[in-house]
């Protein structure tokens, strides 16, 4: 299956950058997606699409942290102290949420 080959791919890799993005189609239909990038054991770089999907709430940075600190713990990728990095464009509601979100992931890291 490829989602658990992709999942242990994850899980071996040193370092995860991840990007995030959101969109309103033609249709007027919100979409978002999640893609992951790594170099691999025989130094190979690997991209991978996490998610794509349509969005149904408003594109504001406390939606767009919730989707994406789902899809961040869906792919198990708050293993190590920091987290994932991540990179988005520089429209304020995705720079909050990436904000948010790693304020979200060293709460959860704290827990015991």
């Amino acid at each position: 299956m490829v989602v658990a080959r992709v999942k242990r791919q994850l899980q071996e890799a040193d370092t995860i950058s991840i990007t995030t993005d959101a969109w309103t189609s033609r249709a007027t239909e919100n979409y978002v997606a999640v893609t992951a990038h790594f170099i691999d054991n025989d130094w190979h770089v690997q991209n991978y699409t996490l998610e794509t999907k349509q969005f149904s709430q408003s594109h504001t940075a406390e939606n767009l942290a919730a989707s994406l600190m789902l899809t961040i713990s869906e792919w198990n990728l708050t293993r190590n102290e920091r987290g994932p990095a991540i990179a988005t464009d520089n429209a304020s509601n995705i720079v909050k949420a990436v904000k948010l979100v790693y304020n979200l992931i060293l709460v959860v890291l704290r827990i015991p």
